[in-house]
């Protein structure tokens, strides 16, 4: 085979009609026209409408590894981590690290230890709230409900997740005041927030659980946490 010598004067030959030849190889988009089927767009629309309402109600964001993970990147992410702490507990692991303006907890699950996810459903929710979503997979459930009056529009979320290996739960920092209440003869947290919104969180048969909701009284968020059957 002939030698030859690849220099400037080669490349500035051969690029143009190499650049040809690659720009060729793709497609041009009105060749591929692409429609997005039904299910996938109401999928979509369900996703955006669970995102706007539990940032309307200060809602802990919760994904799992097979979830994108920038639904997850919240304001924060800049913060400096302040405080990493492993702990142990029954039947899986969890890593929490505590930032500037949000905490974030992070599951491990051992394989093949993980049971079928059972999601429970409120029997009671107060005069006037109509179901807005309910969104559920295989490990986790969100509903919801709305209702409009004189001071606008007022939501409840119910959010229950099983703690699956990967669960990864992003919680903000700006409670005013949090006191431990039972729920369901297990040992809860109800936390307050200064816009008026309550948090009630808990834990039972590996999954946890969140009430939360504004314009209620702590009375009336608790009978609804009490009422999931």
């Amino acid at each position: 085979m002939s030698e030859f010598r690849v220099d400037d004067d080669f490349l500035y030959k051969c690029m143009p009609a190499l650049e040809e030849k690659v720009l060729q190889a793709y497609w041009e988009e009105k060749e591929q026209p692409h429609e997005f089927s039904s299910g996938f767009e109401w999928k979509m629309r369900q996703l955006i409408k669970r995102m706007l309402q539990k940032e309307r109600y200060g809602f802990p964001v919760t994904t799992v590894r097979r979830a994108a993970a920038v639904i997850v990147v919240a304001a924060g992410v800049m913060a400096a981590s302040l405080s990493v702490e492993a702990v142990r507990d029954k039947l899986y692991e969890f890593v929490q690290t505590i930032y500037e303006t949000y905490i974030e907890t992070r599951y491990s699950v051992p394989e093949g230890t993980t049971g079928e996810f059972r999601p429970l459903y409120p029997t009671y929710i107060p005069e006037g709230y109509v179901s807005a979503i309910e969104d559920r997979d295989e490990n986790s459930l969100v509903l919801s409900y709305e209702k409009e009056d004189e001071n606008g529009l007022q939501g409840i979320v119910i959010a229950e997740d099983q703690i699956t290996d990967g669960l990864l739960v992003s919680d903000d920092n700006e409670y005013v005041s949090e006191s431990i209440v039972d729920v369901l003869g297990q040992e809860g947290t109800l936390s307050r927030k200064e816009d008026g919104y309550i948090h009630v969180r808990w834990e039972a048969d590996g999954c946890l659980y969140m009430v939360a909701a504004g314009g209620l009284t702590e009375d009336e968020v608790l009978k609804i946490c009490n009422s999931l059957k």
